[in-house]
């Protein structure tokens, strides 16, 4: 009875030891056939650097990971999580890493760090101030550190959310006057913002005008030009934005710039109706701006427009240098299709109230201006 009860223990605890080993053999190898896996193959970060992560799963045994750069720094955590830190970094260019990942099965993923390089970005290079002076906000976007430096009349306030805060004194004096703000990076990256200060009234008043002239008269005769003369420049009554430009034209009586604010520029613009003159026959004939290029002639565009930025001298004299056009258009040559640009403006004659020269009442161009450059005259 006693041996049969030492066999039955004996059976019974035989059982049980192979129940915990086969346990303890099925936990050992519960992941044998599955590989590594991560939740992303691919980390992105800004040039300031920081922190992130990766979590793997079906991992066997001890988990490793490498880096090839040692600005991408790594660890395990809890040898599931892959923890990763990034230095700052502020050069133009994007850089990248690799990590190797891997356990004792000797399975390896990679994964691909990659890390943007540091932002330095401003929109506009020139603002226009009144005289009674005020805030304005530098458009600049960058994730850099940087100084500023400026004219004495130019005070910088501070950093905000969507670009550098300056306030501009009062102009007390009668003149125009030109300022600057300079940015400077720690990349070492230079940028100047030019200011100038002025009302639209202060665009008033005598130029001095050079440009190119062909004339067409009607008998089609043309006779090329170089002018240099006193102009006048006024100020339309009902528009504060358009200015009448008056002893250039021998058939307008003016010729119409529009101001344009956001790009502080004067604008001579297509298809706008100069007035009518009476010709040497008695005819009476419409007159219309059309965009010229030397590289194609009268263009009917409506798109297309010179333009010339508002500057001034360290006395306070507006100047507008040679008014051009850097939006372009395509043509067919004997070459194929070329890009021309615009590089003056013509006053075209029409037999009726209609600009559209594909039509009868076209009767071409009678003068055309080309490379024109203005500067006020001291008062």
């Amino acid at each position: 009875m006693l041996m049969e009860t030492n066999k039955n223990f004996i059976i019974i605890l035989f059982c049980l030891f192979t129940s915990i080993m086969i346990a303890c053999s099925d936990n050992d190898n519960e992941n044998i056939g599955e590989e590594l896996k991560i939740e992303r193959s691919e980390l992105i970060f800004t040039s300031s650097g920081g922190t992130g992560n990766i979590k793997v799963a079906n991992i066997i045994g001890k988990l490793s990971v490498s880096s090839n750069r040692d600005w991408c720094m790594v660890n395990v955590s809890d040898n599931s999580i892959i923890e990763i830190t990034v230095d700052k970094y502020i050069e133009r260019e994007n850089r990248n890493a690799v990590l190797t990942i891997s356990d004792d099965s000797n399975t390896e993923i990679h994964v691909s760090v990659i890390q943007n390089g540091g932002i330095w970005a401003i929109s506009r290079n020139s603002f226009i101030v009144s005289n009674k002076g005020g805030e304005i906000i530098l458009p600049i976007s960058s994730n850099m550190e940087y100084k500023i430096s400026t004219t004495s009349w130019i005070e910088g306030i501070e950093n905000q959310e969507n670009g550098y805060l300056i306030n501009v004194q009062e102009n007390s004096g009668n003149k125009p006057r030109k300022g600057y703000v300079t940015l400077k990076n720690e990349r070492g990256d230079e940028t100047s913002i030019t200011i100038i200060q002025m009302d639209k009234s202060d665009l008033v008043g005598q130029y001095t005008i050079s440009c190119d002239s062909i004339y067409i008269d009607e008998y089609g005769y043309k006779y090329t030009y170089e002018i240099k003369k006193e102009v006048v420049i006024g100020q339309s009554n009902d528009d504060e934005n358009i200015f009448l430009l008056n002893g250039l034209s021998k058939t307008a009586e003016s010729l119409t710039l529009h101001f344009d604010e956001d790009t502080n520029s004067f604008k001579i613009e297509p298809n706008i109706k100069l007035g009518t003159y009476t010709n040497d026959f008695d005819q009476t004939i419409y007159l219309y701006t059309k965009m010229y290029s030397n590289d194609t002639g009268i263009s009917d565009s409506n798109t297309l427009f010179l333009y010339s930025m508002a500057d001034c001298d360290d006395n306070g004299n507006l100047f507008f240098t040679r008014f051009y056009d850097d939006i372009g258009f395509t043509y067919r040559s004997w070459y194929g299709i070329e890009t021309a640009y615009c590089n003056g403006f013509a006053v075209c004659g029409f037999s009726s109230d209609n600009n559209d020269i594909d039509s009868s009442t076209y009767i071409g161009p009678i003068e055309i201006y080309t490379n024109i450059e203005m500067k006020k005259l001291s008062e």
